[in-house]
């Protein structure tokens, strides 16, 4: 059996980890803890090697140890994700040895468990990692001295026991360190009593040139300077947005979605996603010309959207319109009433409504078609996914159909998906357009109450 003796630093609140050992036992004062190797280090120096296996952690605090939290991620040298290892932890304290859970596919799943901020920093600080061309524009952005390499540590103990969020060394390709970051990072929250000052007081004295910052929400900067550093999201997506384009241009994020393309600005790419699309803290993209007339055209297009979408779900029968069209800003839907002897009246307590829905993006189907789509199917309470994703022949039998099952929105998706253009091209007049979406939705809820999954319970 392979150990990891993972030491723990009182006066730096982290742990120092050695290399694996085999067939060590549990000393009466040791505890183990559940803590998964992460995408910021590497899983395996070599792979291939059974018995001198090595495992680089990310420093982690007590305080986080004690909460069992879960950072596993792809391991980036073994291409797949970890075998199950061990962790041992010196501490004074027993509790039986666990085997760690499997590493997620990736970056974003890796984090889905842990609290947004605290998920938010972990991205971040992998982000920081494995993209120095951006860490370095962050460091430049403070006036702080840039080295090759960075290293982030995230959930520190401070001297007062008081806990930042992230710490940034940069290096030297000797390991010198030439400056730091020490950041706080805020979404909902405000500040604690007294817990900036606690902060500084903390960190006074350091031996290196650093700088101690707080990435907030626009609206919590002062609008009068004072004696604290505030870094907002949107900046922070900006510096990420600056940096992609001098790696590779105005179109660097097609470029790092390449198979071929380096890791680091892939994760790159996931860290604007997340502030964009999933948390809506920044925008890096400008607006541009094709901005400009798509905006003038935003009120006439969604009335017409709005008007096939509700006009094709009429003529979708024997399916039963239940409600008006709700939206989500640029999402549209119409829900149907159930079926009459559906296998959806044996859900009961949880939401579970076949509907017809206009979205801009194709944000479930595995083909991710390009352009606006319509989607018809039914969406399930997210409660359901586990027992859902655990009917695999039922889930192949949807993908021969052309559906597809994704949690998307807090949502289990079952839709088969159809670009809006091939709707347009069925006819010049609204009538004609209304037909075609109104067949093809009949038929994709008909075929999948002939579809049911069985038992759910």
């Amino acid at each position: 059996m392979q150990l990891l003796r993972v030491t723990h630093c009182r006066r730096a609140g982290s742990h120092s980890t050695t290399k694996l050992v085999e067939g060590k036992p549990l000393r009466p004062w040791t505890r183990t803890v559940q803590i998964g190797t992460t995408p910021r280090r590497r899983c395996h120096e070599n792979p291939d090697a059974s018995s001198s296996t090595y495992a680089h952690l990310a420093t982690r605090s007590e305080e986080l140890c004690r909460r069992q939290a879960e950072c596993a991620a792809h391991c980036l040298v073994v291409k797949r994700p970890c075998a199950r290892t061990w962790i041992q932890v010196d501490r004074f304290s027993s509790r039986t040895l666990r085997p760690l859970p499997r590493s997620r596919l990736s970056l974003i799943d890796a984090t889905k468990k842990i609290g947004r901020e605290d998920r938010l920093t972990e991205i971040l600080a992998t982000v920081i990692e494995n993209c120095p061309e951006f860490t370095g524009a962050v460091f430049q952005y403070f006036g702080l001295s840039v080295g090759p390499r960075y290293r982030a540590s995230t959930q520190l103990l401070l001297a007062d026991r008081s806990r930042i969020d992230m710490h940034v060394e940069s290096l030297t390709d000797h390991g010198v360190v030439v400056s730091e970051i020490w950041s706080e990072h805020k979404l909902d929250a405000a500040f604690g009593q007294q817990q900036r000052e606690r902060y500084r007081d903390g960190l006074a004295d350091r031996p290196v040139p650093g700088r101690l910052i707080f990435v907030v929400r626009p609206d919590a900067v002062p609008g009068a300077p004072d004696e604290w550093t505030y870094l907002t999201w949107q900046e922070l997506g900006e510096i990420a947005e600056d940096a992609g384009r001098r790696w590779a241009g105005k179109a660097w994020r097609q470029d790092a979605c390449r198979h071929d393309a380096p890791a680091g600005w892939r994760f790159l790419w996931e860290l604007l996603w997340v502030l964009e699309e999933e948390e809506e803290l920044a925008m890096g993209q400008a607006l541009d010309r094709d901005d400009v007339a798509a905006f003038a055209m935003f009120h006439d297009v969604v009335l017409r959207v709005t008007a096939l979408l509700e006009r094709g779900a009429h003529l979708a029968g024997p399916l039963v319109p239940a409600g008006e069209i709700e939206d989500d800003v640029a999402t549209f839907w119409q829900q149907f009433a159930p079926p009459r002897n559906s296998w959806l009246a044996r859900l009961r307590g949880l939401e579970a409504t076949a509907e017809l829905i206009a979205s801009p993006r194709d944000h479930w189907s595995a083909e991710r078609h390009e352009g606006p789509v319509f989607g018809a199917g039914v969406s399930f309470d997210a409660a359901l996914h586990p027992a859902l994703s655990g009917h695999r022949d039922w889930a192949a039998t949807l993908a021969e159909q052309g559906f597809s099952c994704e949690l998307w929105g807090g949502w289990v998706r079952v839709y088969r998906t159809r670009p809006i253009a091939d709707v347009v091209a069925s006819g010049d007049t609204i009538a004609q357009q209304a037909a075609c979406l109104g067949t093809w939705a009949r038929d994709a809820v008909g075929t999948l109450m002939e579809l049911g999954p069985g038992d759910l319970s």
